[in-house]
């Protein structure tokens, strides 16, 4: 026979139960990037303990709910189990649950520094921008530039003329490490298209052309980041940092080192989390 508590005791056990179900749940804080091309999506209790990508679409609203519910969903959480929740990204006033939005500059300087202690200077490539930031040594934004006027020098540029080469955006980082770039002149999408076509009319080797494109690229960043007086080590986050072949052409074009991480595409949502976390461990976790 199983012997139940009752009455005070009954209660204590139940509130005991409840203080340890909220101390094991509440110490979960999230970070949600909503970009134009990925929504990223951050679980932390003090470390890393997760992450998801998914293509935005459409809807922003739909894939913040949707790269949130596949982030909680296989640890049996659900928003109510958060402590705090901090949406970023472009798309982050479409994140209806949020405790607070907090802009890309911020959180992307805050993941890169998490990421890369030492680094004082961040290049973030996304889908439709791209930005510099300087970093002070506690990781404080000190300066920054953006691109955010036309698709040159980003993911949605790099899409397009994927489609003109018959690549998927993963191509542009299996290059081939012993090959030169075939100079791209055009960086404005639009004469860009109209040069890629002709090269290719004209027999231009595919892989060549991916890799100037990729050029083209990594010098109108160098050229952001030399305007921001880059003078050491550089952070590379974003979904196109995932290209090694960008990576090593921005080294070879800045003669400095360029930093990556496998965690670089998620920086702006890790650095969403680490903000929630720090709001909690303020003691002002509590959600309007």
């Amino acid at each position: 026979m199983r012997l139940r508590p009752c009455g005070a005791k009954a209660a204590r056990c139940s509130a005991f139960r409840r203080h340890i179900k909220e101390a094991i749940f509440l110490s979960f804080v999230a970070g949600v990037d909503v970009g134009s091309m990925g929504t990223k999506a951050v679980l932390y209790d003090g470390a890393l303990v997760d992450a998801v990508t998914i293509p935005t679409g459409w809807n922003s609203r739909e894939a913040a709910e949707r790269a949130l519910g596949d982030l909680l969903a296989p640890r049996g959480l659900s928003r109510g189990d958060l402590g705090h929740l901090v949406a970023t990204g472009y798309g982050r006033g479409a994140v209806a649950e949020a405790d607070a939005r907090i802009t890309e500059i911020t959180c992307h300087a805050l993941g890169a520094a998490h990421l890369f202690p030492k680094v004082r200077f961040v290049l973030d490539i996304g889908g439709q921008d791209s930005k510099v930031i300087a970093l002070d040594g506690a990781g404080r934004v000190t300066d920054f530039l953006m691109n955010d006027k036309c698709a040159a020098g980003t993911g949605r540029f790099l899409q397009v003329m994927a489609a003109h080469l018959e690549y998927e955006l993963e191509d542009f980082s299996r290059l081939p490490d012993d090959l030169e770039p075939l100079a791209v002149s055009s960086m404005c999408t639009v004469f860009a298209e109209s040069e890629v076509v002709g090269l290719l009319a004209g027999g231009a080797d595919k892989a060549a052309l991916a890799l100037g494109l990729l050029d083209a690229v990594a010098g109108r960043a160098c050229g952001m980041l030399a305007k921001l007086g880059v003078r050491d080590a550089v952070a590379f986050t974003g979904g196109v940092s995932k290209s090694r072949n960008l990576a090593a052409l921005l080294e070879r074009r800045l003669g400095l080192p360029v930093l990556t991480s496998p965690h670089s595409q998620i920086a702006g949502a890790l650095g969403a989390a680490l903000a929630a976390f720090a709001r909690t461990q303020e003691g002002s976790g509590t959600r309007a």
